[in-house]
């Protein structure tokens, strides 16, 4: 398991663990507060996605992301998808050479709480 990481003030908090070319990334998220899905519904809410900053030695083969939770909030008229307490992604690697180097990933998110959403941040994931 990789060193926790902390993102908006401590609010959100994530570490990795990476065996056998499968990375699991989990984010532990504090009461009131909740990251957008992979998939919002909004086009103005930041999705939270994985990319691979690592191409010459890694691919992504595919990514599990958990089902988002469709709530009401007071800043939305309309439902939105989100992620909130703990969630589980999976990342499944494969490495395209001899020569082992641990993968660079990056993880971007947009924290939010019942009355607003922060800027989005991006984190670097290798471990």
């Amino acid at each position: 398991m990789n060193p926790i990481k902390t993102i908006y003030k401590g609010y959100i908090r994530t570490y990795s663990h990476f065996h056998n070319n499968q990375l699991l990334i989990n984010l532990e998220l504090q009461p009131l507060w909740h990251i957008n899905s992979n998939k919002p519904l909004q086009d103005s809410l930041i999705a939270t996605k994985i990319i691979n900053t690592d191409t010459d030695y890694w691919t992504i083969n595919h990514i599990i992301y958990p089902q988002g939770e469709l709530i009401n909030l007071d800043f939305s008229k309309e439902k939105i998808s989100i992620y909130r307490d703990k969630i589980q992604i999976q990342v499944a690697l494969i490495n395209n050479t001899q020569k082992y180097r641990p993968p660079t990933l990056q993880l971007t998110l947009q924290g939010c709480n019942n009355n607003e959403c922060l800027a989005p941040k991006t984190i670097t994931i290798q471990p």
